[in-house]
């Protein structure tokens, strides 16, 4: 299921230099050719040393920046900064044991002391690094006592919490990845994601009841009480223009400036206009407000079509599908918690919603597929009509004649055939993708909407229940993981290319949780971020 992914994105991509906030800057030849004669010589200083190592780094001489690093270490034992810039050299390199042991010598000299910070580096990040050495390691025990002490050690921002929660995740230890999420939800109560996760979890645990609570304050996130009030409506209904109709929007948001459908109707004249800046200005205002707006990345997603930026264009309608199938998550997931709960027509009714809001998925899809064959490059979103969806259907056939293996367009064509109302062949093709792909979630959860819809509500919730399971998070977790290094990754491709039978189908589902995984990592601005005490990390 994606939301898992999402949870176990968190964070990612990033490495020991990021975290420890460990800025490379090269230096000039001139003094680099200096630093160098002296070093040769035996003159260099511990931070010539230093500095020579950092240049090298600054190059992606990894090897040499280890080399300068070490040597200045053996002239100066207790240069905390080499010391650290060599455990993130070592991250690069792909020596993640040997990383965590140079961040723990530090965190020893701290502990001894007493001191909650070293130079600029405080006791939880330094805590937070050595845990994502051992993470990437392997070790996710001794990573998960890192990031335990790490919480206890004054925590400046989520990074500690999110690995703890990814690492429960990927290993099944559900009682703790719940009590996470708690922690994740005090902070930040309108995480979205965190919520349906920790939904799902309660569910997997038999605690349907508050399974069902979660879902609900899941929900009630959704903007439905975002929309105008009457009056204005009627106002905007009545102005003649759309300078009339800016200059009333422009009074509402001045007396409302955290309403972010007021700024995506904005842009949406702006863009109408062809205001191209003023209406990414507003459409990012919207986004900042509320970073999973749906119908905001759906106007971008238009607005960027419009303006001839295809790729970006297809980034939006990405990340309006991802948001979309999270939604029909936390419906499914409450649809099933009732049922479970005794209260079945109430959890058929929520099934019936879950299978048309994925009904959006389905078309957003086929719209995102059409501008990826560039199809409907000059339509400027807008709009896909069912002839649409049928061609789509015709081409994802013929993808499927040549490329029999590709899950992801399985599931898709199985949604455009259930939207175009062949819901049989739909049925017929999900369970032929489950039967192959037994931790396939998007494929067991529209089986489930589509049993639902046919009543039969026994096997409907057999397939919602494989569908909120963790079976095979583990790999997902792993590929996360591998994705943070170039290295690490450009080995695991070549041992994939090498071994497999078929390696571009592997490759193919590897960059699909990579980029489901970027398309739903922290997004909070930094205004945000700030007045809740989160860090921000992005994609």
């Amino acid at each position: 299921m994606s939301v898992y992914r999402r949870m176990m994105g968190r964070e990612l991509p990033c490495s020991v230099l990021h975290l420890l906030d460990i800025a490379i800057v090269e230096r000039g030849s001139e003094k680099q050719e200096q630093l160098a004669a002296l070093s040769a010589l035996g003159q260099a200083e511990a931070g010539d040393l230093y500095w020579l190592g950092r240049w090298h780094l600054g190059r992606q001489e990894w090897g040499l920046a280890r080399k300068r690093l070490i040597e200045s270490l053996l002239k100066r034992p207790g240069f905390a900064a080499a010391r650290l810039m060599l455990a993130g050299t070592c991250d690069l390199l792909g020596q993640h044991r040997q990383g965590a042991e140079h961040i723990d010598t530090v965190l020893a000299v701290m502990l001894a002391a007493d001191e909650w910070e070293v130079g600029r580096w405080s006791r939880y990040v330094l805590l937070c690094a050595a845990g994502f050495c051992l993470e990437r390691s392997g070790q996710w025990q001794a990573a998960k006592s890192r990031y335990g002490l790490a919480m206890a050690s004054r925590p400046t921002d989520l990074f500690a919490v999110h690995r703890l929660v990814a690492i429960e995740l990927a290993h099944g230890e559900l009682e703790e990845a719940a009590g996470g999420l708690r922690e994740v939800l005090k902070v930040w109560p309108a995480d979205q994601t965190a919520r349906i996760c920790l939904g799902h979890v309660l569910q997997l645990t038999g605690k349907w009841a508050e399974a069902v609570w979660e879902y609900e304050q899941a929900l009630c996130l959704e903007p439905d009480s975002w929309e105008l009030p009457v009056e204005a409506a009627r106002q905007l209904q009545l102005v003649e223009n759309t300078d009339e109709a800016i200059g009333l929007l422009e009074k509402l948001i001045g007396a409302q400036p955290h309403f972010p459908d007021l700024r995506m109707r904005l842009g949406n004249l702006y863009s109408w206009r062809g205001d191209d800046e003023r209406a990414r200005d507003q459409y990012f205002r919207a986004l900042s407000l509320h970073g999973e707006y749906l119908d905001c990345h759906i106007a971008l997603a238009r607005h960027e079509l419009r303006m001839g930026r295809v790729d970006e264009a297809m980034g939006y309608f990405r990340r309006a599908i991802g948001i979309n199938d999270q939604n029909v998550e936390a419906y499914a997931g409450l649809g099933l918690a009732l049922r479970r709960s005794g209260f079945k027509r109430r959890g058929a009714e929520i099934l019936g919603s879950a299978g048309r809001i994925a009904n959006n998925s389905a078309v957003l899809m086929a719209q995102l597929a059409m501008i990826e064959g560039e199809e409907d490059g000059a339509a400027g979103g807008a709009g896909l009509h069912l002839q649409g969806v049928s061609e789509q259907i015709d081409r994802d056939e013929s993808a499927l004649a040549a490329h029999p293996s590709w899950t992801d367009v399985r599931v898709r064509r199985a949604m455009l055939l259930r939207l175009a109302g062949r819901s049989g062949e739909a049925r017929g093709l999900l369970r032929q993708v489950v039967a192959e792909e037994s931790g396939c979630g998007q494929g067991w959860l529209q089986l489930g909407l589509l049993l639902a819809e046919r009543g039969q509500g026994k096997k409907a919730a057999e397939s919602l229940g494989r569908a909120i399971g963790v079976a095979g998070v583990e790999l997902d977790y792993r590929i996360g993981l591998i994705c943070c290094g170039d290295l690490e990754f450009d080995l695991a491709m070549e041992a994939v290319e090498e071994s497999d039978a078929e390696p571009v189908e592997v490759q193919r589902r590897i960059w699909g949780v990579i980029d489901e995984m970027r398309m739903t990592g922290l997004r909070r601005t930094v205004a945000e971020a700030g007045r809740a005490g989160v860090k921000v990390f992005d994609f």
